[in-house]
C-alpha cells in the first residue's frame, strides 16, 4: 500500500488542487492519504473530507488528518506523517498541497517500486513543469545532470519515514529526507529510481513561504528553471482546474507581495543586529588596544 503524505500550511485557498488530482487517480494500487496541518487559517479536515467519497473510487482506503495550532518545521510534519501511516504502507509519497499529480502518479509509482523488487531508497520525475501562480508565467523544472538528486514527485521507502529523526528542518527538507534515506539503507550511495512520463504533473508556487522564492529562479531561469513562454496550465492539467488555478492570480499577487514584506522585515533585523554586532566588536578592539598599547 502507498501512503499520499500532505504538509500542509497557507494553503486553503489551493489544496483543492492536490485533492482534485488524487481523486482522479487511475488503476491505483491501494492507498491512503495522511494531511498533516499547522498554524493559522487551516484548509481543515472538513475540506479534506469531502473528497472521501471521489477518493475511495480511484482506490484510496483511508483518509488521516492532523493538525497542530503551533507553527512547525517541514520535518517535523513529516515526522507526524510517518507516525500516522497505515501498519501496511510500503512507500510514502510526498504531495505537495499546492501540486497536482498526473491520474497515473500513483500507479507508475508503484509500478516501478515493485520492478526494482522494493529496494530503491528514492524514486522521483526529474522533470516537471511549474506555474507561478501571480506572475502568470510556466517553466520547466529539470534535475538531471550531475549532482542533481532531488527531482518531484518524489516518494520513498515508509520504514524510512517512521524512524525520521529529531531536530528543525525548515528548508531544504527534501536533501534532509533523502540523507536519511541513504542512512537507513547502509549503502554508500542512493540508490535513486528515475520515474517514467513526467510531464503530466504540473508544480506551483503555491501561497507560503517556503515556495514563494520559486518564482524569481523560474522567471530568471535558475536552479534548474527555465521559462517556458506560450504554455499554460490547461495544457497540462483539466480545463476546469486551469481555469480555477488562473483565478488565484489576485489572490497569489497579494500573497506575494505579504511574502516579500516579511522577508525584507527579517533581512532588516538581520542587518540591524549584524550592526550591533559589529558596533560591540568595535568597542572590545578599541579597550584591547588601549589595554596592549
Amino acid at each position: 500500500m502507498i501512503t499520499v503524505g500532505i504538509p500542509a500550511y497557507r494553503c486553503r485557498d489551493i489544496l483543492w488542487l492536490a485533492l482534485d488530482s488524487l481523486a482522479a487517480q487511475a488503476d491505483a494500487p491501494p492507498w491512503e492519504l495522511v494531511v498533516y496541518e499547522d498554524a493559522a487559517e487551516p484548509a481543515g479536515e472538513g475540506l479534506v473530507r469531502q473528497y472521501e467519497e471521489a477518493m475511495s473510487s480511484a482506490g484510496c482506503t483511508g483518509i488521516a488528518y492532523g493538525y497542530n495550532k503551533e507553527r512547525q518545521p517541514l520535518s517535523a510534519k513529516w515526522r507526524q506523517i510517518g507516525h500516522m501511516a497505515g501498519s501496511a504502507s510500503e512507500l510514502t509519497c510526498l504531495q505537495g498541497a499546492d501540486d497536482y499529480s498526473a491520474p497515473d502518479r500513483l500507479r507508475v509509482t508503484w509500478n516501478a517500486w515493485c520492478r526494482h523488487e522494493r529496494t530503491p531508497d528514492w524514486l522521483h520525475y526529474s522533470r516537471g513543469y511549474f506555474w507561478d501562480c501571480a506572475g502568470g508565467q510556466m517553466s520547466i523544472y529539470d534535475r538531471t545532470g550531475p549532482g542533481k538528486t532531488t527531482g518531484v514527485g518524489m516518494a520513498l521507502p515508509t520504514t524510512v519515514m517512521r524512524c525520521l529523526p529529531a531536530g528543525e528542518v525548515w528548508r531544504g527538507c527534501d536533501g534532509w529526507l533523502q540523507a536519511h534515506a541513504l542512512a537507513v539503507s547502509g549503502r554508500s550511495e542512493l540508490k535513486i529510481c528515475e520515474l517514467p512520463g513526467w510531464a503530466g504533473h504540473l508544480y506551483t508556487d503555491g501561497f507560503n513561504t517556503c515556495s514563494a522564492g520559486r518564482f524569481q529562479q523560474g522567471a530568471l531561469g535558475m536552479h534548474g528553471f527555465t521559462p517556458e513562454s506560450g504554455l499554460g496550465p490547461s495544457t497540462i492539467i483539466p480545463a476546469v482546474a486551469a481555469h480555477r488555478l488562473r483565478e488565484l492570480r489576485p489572490m497569489a499577487r497579494r500573497n506575494r507581495l505579504r511574502v516579500l514584506r516579511e522577508r525584507m522585515a527579517k533581512a532588516m533585523r538581520k542587518e540591524r543586529a549584524y550592526r550591533e554586532q559589529a558596533a560591540a566588536i568595535n568597542v572590545t578592539m578599541h579597550e584591547l588596544m588601549g589595554e596592549w598599547i
